[in-house]
């Protein structure tokens, strides 16, 4: 990718302009996770014809976006026709299972740019049972090396993180996680978040506590000194920490005020891609997570960065000008 793909977006990213966007793609999936927050479907109609999507996201990037993430339901549900809606923005993420074979993109003769962030629940048996799917991490490490073998014989780039989040469910299993995950040569590096919660009274039983949230800080900086493949700065992973959310608002929020989020109808949901339930006191966001401590470490973290988000071109400097307009 060159830096003039990108450059046009975002010079017009202005103190106004916003980010990206998010868009729950379909509610159809195959999974059975009990404590989604989105209300999906086995089967049936997606929602938003794809042409809908086509103009929603071209209309961000006039506006000034750069980024999309695709999520669902299950976005492979939708695979046959991402090809519509992946390149319109220079920068795109798709948040999948692998339960369905997934591919790369080309366009104008040109691959175009797309990061996959594969969701893992906790080690094999723990992941199947959390979906619902028995031998889902089988099937998806397959998938992925799958994907990397044709990407290569056509001479393109299959980038794939491992993104995980801590439930209440998967907190004594995180340490035996990761160096799982570690070993796995299909992914690229693993990244991390906490469930989010409803706003409410009490935390709902699936949700980790904040002596949880701390124990998992510690135990990321400590396993990412080990050398496990954490893709997450020092400062990225304190952000997941309570004392640190304790008083976050949408107003100190980037992606809050700098990402619109779209319901699988195409209508924008408020707040965040959790909706305007979600309890920003807990936030356990990893896209907030990586942008938030930006301002701080733009420099150390612009190797990072440039290989999360598709390996771009970029000259020193210019990354840190973008982070400067979002946080």
């Amino acid at each position: 990718m060159t830096l003039a793909r990108l450059a046009t977006p975002v010079s017009r990213l202005g103190a106004n302009g916003y980010m990206g966007l998010s868009v729950e793609i379909t509610q159809v999936c195959p999974m059975e996770c009990p404590d989604c927050y989105v209300p999906v479907i086995k089967s049936g109609p997606h929602g938003l014809p794809i042409e809908g999507w086509v103009k929603i996201i071209s209309d961000a990037v006039k506006a000034g976006a750069v980024h999309l993430t695709i999520v669902g339901g299950e976005p492979g549900a939708r695979r046959k026709e991402l090809h519509h809606v992946v390149g319109i923005t220079p920068i795109t993420w798709i948040i999948t299972t692998f339960f369905y074979e997934m591919g790369t993109f080309v366009k104008n003769g040109r691959q175009s740019p797309v990061t996959y962030v594969v969701s893992i629940d906790g080690p094999d048996e723990m992941h199947n049972r959390l979906r619902g799917v028995p031998g889902l991490a089988d099937r998806a490490r397959r998938q992925i090396l799958l994907g990397r073998e044709k990407a290569s014989a056509l001479g393109h780039v299959f980038p794939v993180f491992s993104h995980t989040v801590l439930m209440s469910a998967n907190a004594g299993e995180m340490e035996r996680l990761i160096w799982q995950l570690d070993g796995f040569p299909g992914i690229d590096g693993m990244v991390f978040s906490t469930a989010t919660p409803p706003i409410g009274e009490s935390l709902p039983d699936w949700a980790p506590t904040d002596a949880q949230r701390a124990d998992f800080v510690e135990l990321l900086l400590k396993l990412r000194q080990m050398g496990a493949r954490i893709n997450m700065s020092e400062a990225q992973i304190g952000t997941l920490h309570p004392d640190h959310t304790a008083t976050y608002s949408p107003a100190m929020c980037a992606i809050a005020n700098r990402v619109i989020s779209y319901d699988f109808h195409g209508k924008p949901k408020g707040q965040c891609i959790f909706g305007p339930e979600a309890d920003c006191s807990h936030c356990g966001c990893v896209v907030n997570s990586l942008i938030d401590p930006f301002h701080q470490i733009a420099a150390s973290r612009l190797p990072l960065a440039g290989k999360f988000i598709q390996a771009l071109t970029l000259p020193d400097g210019t990354l840190e000008s973008v982070a400067s307009m979002i946080v």
